[in-house]
Parts: C-alpha cells; sequence; structure tokens
C-alpha cells in the first residue's frame, strides 16, 4: 500500500515537471502567435490587450510582394543543400573512422576542436576569401561556411550511428558476395536511417536559423529570412507584428520536417529490426 502511494507520487511529481517544462518551452512560441495575430491598435494598448479580435494582417503585410518568396527560397535551397552535402562528405569519413579506427580517437577530438572557435573569429577571413572569389551575395557563399560547421557535427553523429551496427552483419554480407559499398547500402545505411535522419534535421536546422554568416555574406540577391526579418526594425518603430509573422512562417517547415522523420525514424527502426 504505502509502495503504491509512493510510485503514484513519484509518478504525479514527474507529470508536474513535465508540464511545467512543457509550458516554459512552448510559451514564447505561443506568446508570438498571439503577437503575430494581433492588430496595431492591439499591440499599442496598454496595459497588454488580452481579448482582441484576431486578424492575420500581419501575415498578408509579410507575405505582399515577391522578396518573402524569394527570401523563403534562399533560406530553404541553402539549408537542405548545405545539410544534404554535409551528410555525402562525411559518410565515408564516419564509415573508415567507426568500422577501422582510422585516426582514432585523435581524429575525433581534432575535428571536436573545431568548434571551440566562436564564428566571429572566423568572419573576417571568410569574407576576405569570398569577396577575393567574387562569390559573395550568392548560395556558395553561404554553403561553404555552413558546411565548415555541419560536417563535424554531421561526422561524429554518423560516426556514433554506424559503430553501433554490428560488424558480425556486415562480415556476412561480404562472405555472401557483397562488396564494401553494397554491404553499406543493404545493411549499414537501413540500419542507420534514423541516424541519417536526425543528423540530416540538425544540420537542416543549423542553415535554417543562422544568421551571422548570412549577414555578412549576402546581399539583397541571396538575403535568408533570418537577416529578412531585421528588415521590421528601424530607429523610429519596430514592427512586432510582421517580425512574430515571419517568426511564426519560419516554424513552419521545421514541425514539417518533424513530423516526416518521425514516420521515417519508425520505419528506419522497424528495417533495422527485421534485418538483424
Amino acid at each position: 500500500m504505502i509502495s503504491n502511494l509512493i510510485r503514484i507520487l513519484k509518478l504525479s511529481l514527474l507529470y508536474v515537471i513535465l508540464t511545467i517544462f512543457c509550458i516554459i518551452t512552448l510559451l514564447p512560441l505561443f506568446w508570438t502567435f498571439i503577437i503575430s495575430i494581433k492588430s496595431p491598435k492591439d499591440l499599442a494598448a496598454a496595459p497588454v490587450a488580452l481579448a482582441f479580435r484576431p486578424s492575420l494582417e500581419n501575415y498578408q503585410r509579410a507575405l505582399i510582394g515577391v522578396r518573402f518568396v524569394k527570401f523563403f527560397q534562399n533560406s530553404f535551397v541553402i539549408a537542405i543543400t548545405s545539410a544534404a552535402i554535409a551528410i555525402i562528405l562525411t559518410v565515408p569519413t564516419a564509415y573508415v573512422s567507426a568500422r577501422f579506427g582510422v585516426g582514432g580517437q585523435f581524429l575525433k577530438q581534432w575535428i571536436l576542436s573545431m568548434w571551440f572557435l566562436p564564428p566571429v573569429v572566423t568572419a573576417i577571413p571568410i569574407f576576405i576569401l569570398m569577396q577575393f572569389l567574387k562569390i559573395l551575395d550568392t548560395y556558395l557563399a553561404l554553403l561553404i561556411p555552413y558546411l565548415l560547421m555541419n560536417m563535424p557535427f554531421s561526422f561524429l553523429l554518423l560516426a556514433s550511428f554506424i559503430q553501433e551496427v554490428p560488424k558480425e552483419l556486415e562480415e556476412a554480407a561480404l562472405v555472401d558476395g557483397c562488396s564494401r559499398l553494397r554491404a553499406f547500402w543493404k545493411i549499414i545505411f537501413p540500419l542507420t536511417l534514423p541516424g541519417f535522419l536526425i543528423t540530416f534535421a540538425f544540420c537542416f536546422m543549423f542553415a535554417w536559423n543562422e544568421y551571422f554568416f548570412a549577414l555578412i555574406l549576402t546581399g539583397t540577391k541571396r538575403m535568408t529570412l533570418p537577416v529578412h526579418i531585421t528588415s521590421y526594425l528601424s530607429i523610429h518603430s519596430i514592427a512586432w507584428g510582421e517580425v512574430a509573422a515571419v517568426g511564426i512562417i519560419m516554424t513552419v517547415p521545421m514541425l514539417i520536417l518533424l513530423i516526416v522523420i518521425q514516420k521515417y525514424l519508425v520505419r528506419g527502426l522497424t528495417m533495422g529490426a527485421l534485418q538483424s
């Protein structure tokens, strides 16, 4: 009786803590959404108007014209391209490091040390390099620094996922006549598909939200959405409604990506269980 009561109290405390954590996490997003559907009059009300008539004026002003569509396209192309290329380039290194121990712990520590330098330290050299190559305000100008920052993270994650796959499965495929490449494609890749998707999501998220390099390496031609948001800020006023509307719109691709990943994560885990 007492043990059951203690267990119920522990579960209740856990649920309370999780509920508080969810509220704290979701409150900024909820408040941003509330601001995005308020009219300028309601936003200027003092004290804050809790009862108001929802309006889509901010979304209409944010979406009107080709500029927003252009900047959205820039962000999407750069994010998905940099994430995909980062994974493709780091897969061979992650595989040989996980399977054959090439480089040992020194290689992983050296790659991890690339994160120690803050981006602002490399900003001036990268800007001078892009200016020398005459590729400022292009997709390539952003892809290069994004790859440099995504590839170490991608390597460490993929190496850890590949290392968890039993070597016996791959050795059995090699005995049956498969090449290394075919064994990787038929055995390793299906079993580590959730890891590939998680890595892609993190790389995409970084490039989608990145602001600093997008600010200094692009102009009006390849500007991304995080930089575009600052256009609603001026010396005299801040268009909080439009800022909130663009912020909410920027979360939509990430939510869609998470939904898709959740679907394929279950599928990838099932494929791995069946093949093992």
